[in-house]
């Protein structure tokens, strides 16, 4: 290689180094973060029992609503038909309501006595005070039925807490019960998650926070992928970490490919001017790289 070549090349290199060292500045404008589901739930049952039947494994996609694990529960069930039995039989109401209809129809006959002379005043009251009683138990045969009603819809509440619901869709991450054991109110059952989307939660520098918005469209590097992904802001903190002058800024990212959660990730906000980090970290924005390249280019034979 001649002197003059090997001056053109030290030359290019040197440019391309002077083109591309405030990018290197730029990457550190990333906010490291990891992603996180963007539901997770510890299910538990409230009471305890006998376990009858686990419907999940772990890896399992479930969707909400959809049972998990069911306790031994024949004796509420026995409970429930017994109830509902008495808050359906209305015997009494109709019973009291014709003692009344009946109090009523001697109620008048005994004033239209009064009225021929053939009956007392006592015989009058005692007839109004029987028919006041009768309205009276028909109003407590009414209320007792709908403490009957009240407590077979209080039974069947428990009766579907011995059931354990998935309250999200998502994934069975962890199972902690096997038929025959005793499900421990204090302790976990199932976990749930939810990995798509995930939730990214960035600590920015509240200075640049300042400019973020909900909805803005933001890139998430992940560690080791090469293309970046697009997320979008979904919250952003109201009170900020004195501690470490931060401001949390929450990001949703789609995770179709059911990618695991708890993977570093970097966050790259847009700026003002429309460009962002990623871009200026990356070299692709910057115009001066471009001019750098062609007049690179330009001093070579």
């Amino acid at each position: 290689m001649t002197p003059e070549k090997l001056s053109r090349r030290v030359f290019h290199i040197t440019l391309c180094a002077v083109v591309l060292w405030p990018a290197s500045i730029a990457f550190a404008a990333g906010h490291a973060a990891f992603a996180a589901p963007s539901g997770d739930v510890k299910l538990s049952f409230v009471g305890g029992g006998r376990v009858a039947k686990v419907l999940v494994k772990e890896g399992e996609r479930v969707r909400a609503g959809q049972t998990l694990v069911e306790l031994d529960d024949r004796a509420e069930r026995v409970r429930v038909a017994k109830l509902k039995a008495l808050a359906d039989d209305d015997t009494a109401v109709r019973a009291n309501d014709a003692r009344v209809r009946q109090a009523s129809v001697d109620l008048k006959r005994k004033e239209g006595a009064f009225r021929d002379g053939a009956a007392t005043e006592l015989e009058v009251e005692h007839a109004r005070l029987e028919e006041t009683i009768a309205k009276l138990t028909l109003e407590l045969a009414r209320v007792k039925q709908q403490q009957a009603r009240r407590e077979y819809e209080e039974s069947a509440i428990q009766l579907e807490r011995m059931k354990l619901t998935s309250p999200i869709d998502g994934l069975v991450e962890k199972v902690h019960l096997s038929a025959g054991e005793s499900a421990d109110p204090r302790a976990e059952a199932v976990r749930v998650v939810k990995i798509d989307p995930l939730w990214i939660d960035a600590r920015v520098p509240i200075a640049q926070a300042r400019p973020i918005r909900p909805g803005q469209t933001v890139r998430v590097v992940f560690a080791g992928r090469a293309e970046p992904v697009a997320g979008k802001v979904i919250h952003k903190a109201a009170v900020g970490d004195t501690a470490g002058n931060t401001l949390m800024v929450r990001v949703e990212v789609p995770n179709p490919s059911s990618a695991p959660a708890g993977e570093h990730v970097t966050v790259y906000f847009t700026d003002r001017s429309g460009g962002d980090e990623l871009s200026r970290a990356s070299g692709k924005a910057p115009e001066k790289a471009d001019q750098g390249t062609s007049l690179a280019k330009k001093r070579q034979p």
